[in-house]
């Protein structure tokens, strides 16, 4: 593929529900990430920079992130949560 596209919930300090749209092409490298906090052992910047290690890694990648207010296992979304979901 030449464009990925990553959707996820993440945590930056924002406010709950705030939606971030990092276009890695144009936004810089992936440190552009650094503070992005993930559920995943292996995060968002690592996988990205082991695509890139492997010469998988597709031209263009964007990451949109909703802010989540909470990463608690099997917590449902919050109320702001999901009202960003639609956008």
């Amino acid at each position: 593929a030449g464009h990925l596209v990553v959707v996820d919930a993440m945590r930056t300090g924002g406010a709950a529900g705030t939606i971030r749209h990092v276009d890695l092409t144009a936004d810089g490298p992936l440190d552009t990430l650094t503070g992005f906090v993930s559920t995943h052992a292996f995060g968002l910047a690592e996988a990205l920079a082991l695509a890139g290690a492997l010469g998988r890694l597709p031209a263009r990648v964007t990451v949109v992130g909703i802010e989540a207010s909470s990463f608690a296992s099997g917590a449902a979304l919050s109320a702001p949560v999901a009202a960003a979901v639609p956008e």
